[in-house]
């Protein structure tokens, strides 16, 4: 049945052309609005006065020691001495040979040989460069891929083999043609430019014992300071190649890295200034009627639940009140700052002793920010010598390092390696034909082949403490080329014996590249470092042994 429906609709007209009325916002209720503010404690009497000085006392002792390694059982060990001032700590820890490497590096000496034979030229010695050149030439090791097999005979006797030079310079009185002496200081002089130069390409350790610790993969080492009244030795046992921060070290009580008391590098720390408020964009807004901006989108923050300086950070910004203040306090980098006092005065000439963060709440072993693990009733800032970032040039290397539960192993899978000649190049490749045998209907396979960049690693016992530990072996196959390592992760010299919890279901990935970064001097460094990293879980080999099979 078809009907009709009406209503009415009101419309708010103004009257005025003015909006002078609704900008006002009157309240038509003050009780209710005085109400309001007395449920939400705005009528709490609170001794709010405004701090206007802050006084603070204390010490800062730059770092004096560095040492490699795990420290032993008994914390007494003697380290070499350091100054934060000469190059970042990342670079001391994760630094390995490059130019001066076991294992060989024919560009670089090429290129190096050829730079000699430059400045030669340079200095008007150039004809003694075909001398040079015969007595240390470019020669072609054996066990090079077709690829660095040809890039070494196309410069062998061509050119110089830098390497060579260099360690018969640093050896002493090296193998020279004869040179008129006429000549003879121009030749010192490109020879002495020559070794500042080979020095300068990369940073090197040198002689300096090695932080990798091979069991574990991943770096391990050792800081102090020395003090009037002892040392301060913080320890890094598990880092794993990444930005370095406070979070990475823990204070170890007696310890010791042989840095006597005389060594002490003291900075006195007396700082009084006016505390100035926090204000930054975005901030919620101090009044109750008071619209906030939208410059922040706090939800934006892309962090990771493992950050907690960012979390912190977010839940400061969430939670502001406008009494927060800010006092700054220059660190020299590369020290260990311990704050003896710290005093607030505020605007009615009251002094408040302000307690430390680290003895506020919570238990005396819980983790608090900035505060170093261990360190017990002592309260420590440790400001590292570190970098804010490193670019990373090249990947040189790529290891996966999973568990075959099916194989009852764990395996090495090189992805990328870097041949003689300096260049990556990738490992992967299909398995190998398998060695099969067999009648008719059926066919036996004594083992199943795997690629060649997969080296096994097979569960043994410790004889001692029983303990499981992983053990790089060798596959041996008929026909084809049995898995080995290529690499400089887990190619070492000698047994490789990785503890059986570093390698979790999840697995590991280890990486090597070239780092560049720039110091506080504004100097440059160029270094290898390693990086450990999760990895992309279990791998199955399909290894087998004995294995019959119907033919289809």
């Amino acid at each position: 049945m078809p009907s009709i429906t009406s209503w009415f609709r009101l419309e708010p007209r103004s009257r005025r052309d003015s909006i002078d009325a609704g900008l006002e916002a009157r309240v038509y209720d003050p009780l209710w609005l005085l109400g309001r503010q007395w449920q939400v404690n705005e009528f709490k009497a609170e001794d709010a006065g405004s701090p206007t000085a802050f006084h603070l006392e204390g010490d800062a002792f730059q770092l004096t020691r560095y040492f490699a390694g795990d420290l032993p059982a008994s914390g007494v060990a003697q380290g070499q001495f350091f100054a934060a001032s000469t190059a970042p700590l990342e670079v001391l820890v994760q630094r390995e040979p490059v130019a001066l490497a076991p294992a060989v590096n024919l560009r670089f000496a090429a290129d190096s040989g050829r730079y000699f034979a430059r400045l030669l030229e340079a200095h008007g010695a150039g004809g003694y460069a075909a001398g040079y050149r015969s007595l240390y030439p470019l020669n072609i090791p054996s066990g090079l891929n077709d690829r660095a097999a040809r890039f070494a005979s196309a410069l062998a006797g061509r050119v110089m083999d830098g390497t060579k030079f260099y360690k018969a310079i640093t050896a002493g009185h090296p193998p020279a043609p004869p040179i008129n002496a006429a000549d003879q200081a121009s030749v010192d002089s490109a020879t002495q430019e020559w070794k500042a130069w080979f020095e300068s390409v990369f940073n090197e350790p040198g002689n300096a014992p090695s932080s990798w610790v091979q069991s574990r993969m991943e770096y391990s080492f050792s800081v102090s300071a020395a003090t009037p009244t002892g040392e301060i030795v913080l320890e890094a046992p598990d880092y794993r190649g990444e930005a370095l921060d406070w979070s990475s070290f823990h204070v170890r009580s007696k310890a010791a890295l042989g840095s006597p008391a005389s060594e002490t590098r003291r900075e006195p720390l007396t700082r009084t200034v006016i505390p100035t408020p926090v204000k930054y964009p975005g901030m919620p807004s101090e009044r109750w009627w008071e619209f906030e901006d939208s410059q922040v989108d706090f939800g934006g923050i892309d962090t990771l639940p493992g950050d907690p300086v960012a979390l912190t950070l977010l839940q400061f910004a969430i939670t502001y009140g406008n009494d927060w203040f800010v006092v700054p306090i220059p660190i020299s980098v590369g020290s260990i700052c311990r704050i003896a006092s710290a005093t607030v005065t505020n605007c009615f000439g009251e002094v408040f002793t302000v307690p430390s963060f680290a003895s506020s709440s919570g238990a005396p072993d819980s983790w608090k920010m900035f505060t170093l693990a261990g360190a017990g009733p002592s309260e420590l800032l440790f400001v590292p010598p570190a970098m804010v970032t490193a670019v990373e040039l090249r990947l040189l290397e790529s290891v996966l390092l999973a568990r075959d539960e099916m194989a009852n192993m764990a395996w090495a899978i090189e992805k990328k390696v870097m041949d003689a000649t300096g260049s990556v190049f990738d490992r992967t490749r299909p398995a190998p034909k398998p060695d099969e045998r067999g009648g008719p209907g059926l066919t036996y396979g004594l083992v199943t082949a795997v690629p060649e960049n997969w080296i096994p690693f097979v569960p043994v016992s410790e004889s001692t403490t029983g303990r499981i530990r992983l053990r790089r072996a060798a596959l041996a196959i008929t026909g084809g080329t049995p898995p080995h390592a290529a690499g400089q992760i887990v190619g070492v010299p000698g047994a490789l014996i990785v503890a059986d919890e570093e390698v979790p279901r999840s697995g590991l990935t280890l990486t090597r590249s070239y780092r560049y970064a720039r110091w506080l001097d504004g100097s440059t460094c160029l270094w290898i470092g390693r990086k450990k990293d999760a990895g992309q879980g279990e791998a199955n080999s399909g290894l087998q042994f004995d294995s019959a099979r119907k033919d289809r």
